[in-house]
């Protein structure tokens, strides 16, 4: 189960299993792990709904548009592309952006389950396989000389 506790200016959000994700609302900085997320205006205050809500209640699509956006004439297609880009935000940290669980023709909901941590599995950095390839292709290429050189060496002494 989530927990807000009410920190200064900011929310401290403590989710399952001791991992802590921090969200300042005054800052709109999003927080876990070491790494932080800066949100536009409008994501900040979807999450802060979906914040307050908990993980069991919906946070309706009809009140995201009255919360969020007021009286503005906009689609709800802006409610979407808000939702991928705060999953992105969970995404970057570190997080399973499903955290986020969409309700569908309803609306979206935080989700947490108790077996299964809200982490994303680690994965190496994008260069780590590319080093790790042109070392092999050294050690390699240093094996051969090797060989070769116990070859020559083996043909001169004989």
């Amino acid at each position: 189960m989530s927990e807000i506790n009410h920190v200064g200016q900011g929310l401290v959000w403590s989710t399952l299993c001791g991992l802590g994700v921090r969200f300042d609302p005054t800052t709109r900085l999003l927080r876990y792990g070491g790494r932080s997320r800066c949100l536009a205006p409008r994501e900040a205050a979807v999450l802060r709904l979906l914040i307050d809500s908990g993980n069991e209640d919906v946070v309706t699509r009809a009140s995201l548009l009255e919360t969020v956006w007021h009286d503005q004439d906009v689609s709800e297609e802006v409610i979407t592309l808000t939702i991928s880009r705060l999953r992105r935000h969970f995404a970057l940290l570190g997080l399973a952006p499903d955290i986020i669980e969409t309700i569908h023709r309803t609306g979206y909901r935080l989700q947490f389950e108790q077996d299964r941590p809200p982490i994303l599995p680690t994965r190496r950095r994008a260069g780590e396989n590319q080093c790790r390839h042109a070392m092999l292709a050294m050690a390699m290429s240093g094996c051969a000389l090797l060989i070769a050189l116990a070859a020559l060496l083996l043909h001169l002494t004989s």
